[in-house]
């Protein structure tokens, strides 16, 4: 490899040049390459550049020097921003206040699995309220996109506690806090390809408990008929879970829960199919539905 290759070049498809790795490891060796003409552009075959790299290392100083007098805006293949790589790689406050001091709309990046910036910090309370004060997503993906964020940490301090592990789950339980103690965490980013909100999540998968603890926020009612992508409101998908686990007493305490809260089974999706519809052969369900089976007076989110 000629020495200009190694160094760093446009073609990102053929290397990780020495200037990443030494970005990443040791800023005498990027500052050196630098001296030698180091294409401090180039980028590797993740689209990563050295910000991305610089960020992943826990040197405050050497990351200062490298987005000195640039503003950082470059996202890598995965749609992370070098705030993501400095969350998720290793965790550090200062470097972290360090790019949203010059970018603060990192903290709102959404990548392309629906994993905000947020979903990073959730095993470190001062990062999440850092996150939080420059306006972080909470209804965001986690975890590969397998679930939502809310309903993750609400899982994770159920297992600590199966565990025996009661300082992890109350590090959990104080972070699930704060999170909901925000104005809008269960609607304060709505996937465009789903529209879906955290409640919606929290029906799909079956979980009471979380569904009761969601309750509390004062969102919740305002949330109920609101209609994701398909058109579906909770109650249609809590239907539908009806058909896949019938006589299940979580869905049905789920579904007494929203209609209590004024869901309304007369709304459609956009096949139009109420809730009722979707019922199968859940004879309970259907009962249930049918009593409610009546228009309920205008509700903003259903707009």
């Amino acid at each position: 490899m000629l020495l200009s290759d190694a160094l760093g070049n446009d073609d990102y498809e053929t290397t990780l040049s020495l200037i990443h790795l030494a970005a990443q490891a040791d800023s005498h060796s990027f500052f050196c390459l630098k001296i030698l003409g180091a294409n401090l552009n180039a980028l590797c075959s993740e689209l990563a550049t050295i910000t991305h790299y610089a960020a992943s290392n826990t040197n405050e100083s050497f990351l200062r020097r490298i987005i000195r007098d640039r503003k950082i805006t470059e996202l890598d293949i995965r749609g992370e921003s070098p705030l993501d790589w400095a969350l998720h790689v290793n965790p550090n406050i200062a470097c972290s206040l360090l790019l949203l001091d010059n970018n603060p709309e990192l903290a709102k990046n959404i990548d392309s699995e629906g994993i905000g910036a947020l979903a990073h910090a959730i095993y470190d309370y001062p990062l999440a309220e850092l996150l939080l004060a420059h306006n972080a997503y909470i209804n965001t993906a986690v975890n590969n996109g397998s679930s939502f964020l809310l309903g993750y940490l609400y899982n994770a301090i159920q297992k600590q506690i199966l565990a025996g592990d009661e300082q992890q789950a109350d590090m959990y339980k104080k972070i699930f806090d704060l999170l909901l103690s925000q104005p809008h965490p269960l609607d304060d980013y709505i996937d465009p390809e789903t529209g879906k909100t955290g409640i919606h999540y929290a029906i799909e998968e079956n979980n009471l408990e979380l569904v009761k603890a969601l309750r509390s926020h004062p969102t919740f009612k305002w949330l109920v008929n609101k209609r994701d992508a398909a058109g579906n409101t909770i109650l249609h998908i809590a239907a539908h879970r009806a058909t896949e686990i019938q006589n299940c007493p979580y869905t049905q305490l789920c579904t007494l829960i929203i209609i209590q809260d004024g869901a309304d089974a007369t709304i459609t999706n956009r096949v139009f199919q109420k809730p009722l519809e979707l019922a199968a052969d859940d004879t309970h369900m259907k009962k249930m539905l049918m009593e409610y089976n009546q228009p309920k007076s205008f509700n903003a989110a259903n707009a």
